[in-house]
């Protein structure tokens, strides 16, 4: 993976930066507006508001099964940005500091690993609702890093603690990395006779510039054996391709970052997809039910490295040699002369693709009763799109009051299948703040990631509460 990525990666893990996954309190909601556009983008035509400006928005998501720090939040990391790290005693006794601010570990089973990191930045966007039809500008600066259902011989104690002169088996596996600026336009339309309700049906058609992109697929199970005196190791054969962009680099002994190489250069395009259909209940509320497929599509780099580590002969990697590598470009060119025998061997083209992170969503939104809502939402990766980046899988339901000064919404989030918990969200006029992942911001414990979004937006929220933005002059909406 370039420096650039491992650099950002870094950061999330030592920084705690203090912009989630789905940003449930963000994208959900009768006053979501052109955020929820960006989750479902039919849901435009079921928005209170005829319109909504985003003046500037951005967040952070990180989760990882690889390793944790301990008694460790997203508060104490931002507040002790300096502090001091060590390792625990049980992973290094000789550089185990007591006194340290914080002490990391990895864990210790034989569970699949993965690890998934989405920061964004939305800039200045809006959308527009005229009868019919809707109408929408985008624009976004994303960075996606993911490795999912890794094997767990890649966690840190597996790998360690494994027999020397033991053959070991590593299955097929799929990491990537993508950093892009992405404007995209939005419409949407509504048809109704007056007479019965029809669904409604949105597009978001997106053009996507690369900023920086990484990948590495394992296409084939790997025989790996470890020598005796752990400065070797010996493979039998392997099939690996990798790509990656090298305009910008790391300097750790001065924790600087250098652009001044040649920029990227490439172009994708990807769509939003998406229907909502609304139906009155016996009691007259509303019941909207929602299915959409987010952030399908490709990028390509024209300027970038695509390497292929192809051989059935048996090879060996002494580590040592790496000792004296000081460049990206050394560390690839004795990489190929040590599998391929030809330090240029494994270079194939200056050209690669990646996918989106594209997933399917399905959402149902209920009123309960006056202002109060509960929303259900599953988002599914599209785990055959490999070469790129995957989305993680989230259920979430998310009960909420809503007016249209004031909002309050707890996600209850089931991350990956597997990982459950609860968020907190909070509109308060045209600023929206929350998380996925409360306790994690404000609880010393054992911290593999975190999440915080926020955004300032322009709506008519002044017009008053109540039903289509009733009170003081009701705001026409569309109606269902």
């Amino acid at each position: 993976m370039s420096r650039g990525l491992l650099l950002l990666v870094g950061y999330m893990l030592s920084c705690g930066a203090l912009l989630g996954q789905e940003q449930a309190g963000l994208r959900l909601g009768n006053y979501a507006g052109v955020n929820g556009l960006m989750l479902n983008p039919a849901t435009a035509h079921s928005f209170t508001y005829n319109w909504d400006i985003n003046v500037v928005g951005g967040g952070l998501f990180f989760e990882n099964t690889f390793g944790y720090l301990e008694r460790a939040s997203l508060l104490g990391l931002a507040a002790n940005r300096n502090g001091t790290v060590s390792p625990t005693e049980q992973l290094d006794p000789e550089n185990y500091d007591p006194d340290a601010d914080f002490h990391y570990d990895f864990f210790d089973d034989n569970q699949k690993k993965s690890f998934y990191a989405n920061t964004f930045m939305t800039g200045p966007s809006g959308f527009y609702r005229k009868g019919e039809h809707s109408f929408g500008l985008l624009t976004n600066v994303r960075a996606t890093t993911s490795g999912q259902r890794l094997p767990p011989s890649l966690g840190y104690y597996r790998f360690k603690d494994q027999v020397t002169e033991e053959a070991f088996r590593i299955a097929p596996f799929h990491v990537g990395g993508l950093a892009w600026a992405e404007l995209g336009v939005h419409y949407g339309y509504k048809m109704d006779d007056g007479r019965t309700n029809r669904p409604a049906f949105g597009v978001n058609l997106k053009v996507i510039k690369p900023l920086e992109a990484a990948y590495l697929s394992n296409n084939e199970q790997i025989s790996l054996t470890k020598a005796a005196t752990l400065d070797t190791l010996f493979f039998q054969g392997v099939d690996a391709e990798f790509g990656l962009t090298n305009n910008v680099t790391y300097d750790p002994s001065t924790n600087s970052v250098d652009y001044e190489r040649n920029r990227v250069r490439g172009l994708g395009l990807a769509v939003d997809l998406g229907v909502e259909h609304v139906t009155k209940q016996p009691n007259g509320r509303e019941l909207k039910l929602g299915a959409s497929m987010v952030d399908f599509g490709r990028v390509g780099i024209k300027n970038g490295q695509y390497h292929e580590l192809k051989t059935n002969t048996d090879f060996d990697i002494p580590l040592e040699d790496f000792e004296t590598v000081t460049t990206e470009e050394e560390a690839l060119a004795l990489l190929s002369a040590q599998v391929l025998e030809n330090t240029e061997a494994s270079l194939v083209s200056n050209q690669f693709s990646l996918w989106l992170p594209a997933g399917l969503s399905l959402q149902a939104d209920v009123e309960v009763f006056d202002n109060f809502y509960v929303n259900a939402m599953t988002v599914r990766r599209l785990s055959f799109l490999k070469k790129g980046v995957q989305r993680s899988n989230v259920i979430a339901v998310t009960p909420r009051y809503s007016l249209s000064w004031i909002e309050a919404s707890l996600p209850i989030v089931l991350y990956n299948d597997k990982d459950l918990r609860i968020g907190g969200a909070l509109r308060i006029g045209p600023l929206v703040m929350g998380t996925d992942h409360l306790f994690s911001v404000f609880v010393p414990n054992q911290f593999t990631g975190s999440d915080f979004y926020v955004a300032l937006r322009v709506y008519p929220f002044w017009k008053g509460d109540g039903k289509n933005g009733g009170g003081r002059g009701k705001v026409k909406c569309y109606s269902f």
